[in-house]
């Protein structure tokens, strides 16, 4: 008969103790089965469910309802490391956060079938990270679903065991993601043996034929030591080390509506245009500061019409940081760690810093005045060679709301022109996908053109029946303090190297980034 198990490792853990809940430790009975294997369980009373008396009152206080639910874990240490599998809500009695993190992910991926996957579950990286699940109606290859192997952190799939496998695991649906799911007939006399099989396929390397790019990007779960490193770096701020640190809002907003930024913790009550962290560390005086300090204290922007709070941010959610060792880069981005491999951050970087040098030898543009995108564009277009096209959104149906051509266009030069103030990687990953949007619609959509020419009479001298995006440039134009390099957050970084290669299947002649001075 098959049984499905859910099993979940705990790696160079060698107590029992150590993988409980500590909510539970002390309720547990436990039961030894065997050396090394122990089933842990507490008795839980006969009950009246809730809604017998919240939704019925008393109207069926005669039917003696009752219920009672099972749980229990089974626990099987093997060397110095520990098996898990509960029944019931017995995975209430785990530690979970001690848990072997892609265990069960690493596991399928060497013995799932890449053309038969069914169901996965990712999360996008290239702004606020967008969670989703995709499901097939029926079996597929991995190259059915839409991931992004440079932006998607697979989190999760389901899929069929390769035929030369399935008499050790199962023919029918596998799942991996923090723990491992099968159904398979296997009890607690075969357990052991399976584990064994399991513990040999978790540690193949089988998977980086097919499924290589899972090595690229991978949240963290335990990153203590990351956070010491942030922590030291803020307090010993000069010191020269393997940590790059900045401030960013980590989330769009309107520049128009902000007269600055308040720290909270700054009895002085500065107020600051952007967040630096120089400034930051500024105010601290040298006053040490530690983990708990920068997830209480806040970042408050402050409107300019009346002086009262925009929007405030913990500002251990604000901090971007990158910290470096010979085979990994972890950064820390919108309050969460990751850790990046080494040869795709130089992949990534390698891209970047091409289309700078590039846009240094090319193009530049004129340098700010002002804090506010608008203002800058309006300055900007009093030269008859731009056409300003800011704040003239389109609407448009098929799922966009309402969209900007873009915010200049350069009719000497044949430049469509995106500008956006720097901040997190939201707000840049959100410049990048609406040159993607509009560069698309100008060559799929006429009757796009035909409501942007409505809007901006100017645009009837550009598309013409000879408009060929070849003879145009994509600029994208960040504007962000003169005495300060243009780093973009490592993920805005790879959407725009995904948004280069977009450009370029739609035609157009190039694409460049420019660093726009603000004075």
């Amino acid at each position: 008969m098959k049984n499905k198990v859910t099993i979940y490792l705990y790696k160079d853990i060698g107590k029992f103790d150590d993988v409980l809940n500590e909510k539970y430790k002390k309720k547990l009975k436990k039961k030894e089965i065997k050396k090394n294997m122990y089933f842990f369980y507490f008795d839980i009373p006969d009950r009246e469910p809730s809604w017998i008396k919240n939704f019925f009152i008393d109207k069926i206080d005669d039917l003696k309802i009752i219920s009672k639910t099972a749980s229990g874990l089974l626990l099987i240490k093997k060397e110095n490391n520990i098996f898990a599998i509960p029944f019931g809500y017995g995975h209430n009695f785990l530690e979970k956060s001690l848990a072997e993190e892609n265990f069960g992910l690493k596991l399928i991926l060497n013995i799932v079938d890449k053309n038969s996957i069914r169901k996965i579950s990712k999360k996008t990286l290239s702004s606020e990270p967008k969670n989703t699940v995709e499901q097939l109606s029926r079996i597929s290859s991995i190259m059915d679903f839409s991931v992004d192997i440079e932006q998607d952190l697979i989190e999760e799939i389901t899929g069929i065991p390769k035929k030369d496998l399935q008499e050790n695991f199962t023919d029918s649906l596998v799942v991996g993601k923090t723990a491992f799911t099968i159904s398979k007939e296997i009890n607690v006399e075969s357990i052991e043996d399976f584990l064994n099989i399991v513990w040999e396929y978790y540690n193949k390397d089988d998977y980086k034929k097919d499924f290589d790019f899972i090595d690229n990007i991978k949240e963290l779960k335990s990153f203590d030591d990351l956070d010491k490193k942030i922590i030291e770096k803020i307090n010993n701020f000069d010191n020269q080390n393997n940590v790059k640190l900045w401030l960013a809002i980590p989330e769009i907003i309107k520049w128009e509506e902000i007269k600055g930024f308040v720290y909270s913790f700054d009895k002085e009550k500065h107020i600051f245009d952007d967040v630096y962290i120089e400034d930051f560390v500024d105010i601290l005086r040298n006053k040490k500061i530690d983990l708990k300090f920068l997830k209480d204290k806040r970042i408050i922007a402050i409107k300019n019409t009346n002086d009262e709070e925009y929007n405030r941010w913990s500002l251990y959610k604000t901090i971007y940081a990158e910290v470096s060792n010979k085979d990994n880069t972890y950064i820390l981005s919108n309050g969460k760690w990751y850790k990046i491999n080494n040869k795709f951050v130089s992949k990534v970087n390698e891209v970047y810093e091409g289309v700078l040098q590039k846009t240094k030898e090319k193009i530049s543009l004129p340098d700010s005045d002002y804090k506010r995108e608008d203002k800058y564009n309006e300055k900007v277009a009093e030269n008859e060679s731009y056409i300003l096209m800011d704040k003239k959104n389109i609407s448009y149906g098929g799922g966009y709301s309402s969209i900007e051509l873009c915010d200049l266009l350069d009719k000497k030069n044949k430049r469509f022109i995106h500008v956006k103030k720097y901040s997190g990687s939201s707000t840049l990953s959100h410049l990048f996908s609406q040159a993607e949007v509009s560069s698309q619609l100008i060559l799929q959509d006429q009757d796009f053109i035909k409501k942007a020419k409505e809007k901006e009479p100017l645009l009837n001298e550009v598309f013409t029946e000879n408009f060929n995006p070849n003879d145009y440039s994509i600029v994208f134009g960040i504007i962000h303090d003169k005495n300060k390099k243009l780093d973009i957050p490592f993920f805005s970084k790879v959407k725009f190297k995904n948004t280069l290669s977009l450009l370029n299947a739609f035609g157009y002649k190039q694409a460049y980034l420019v660093k726009i001075n603000q004075n």
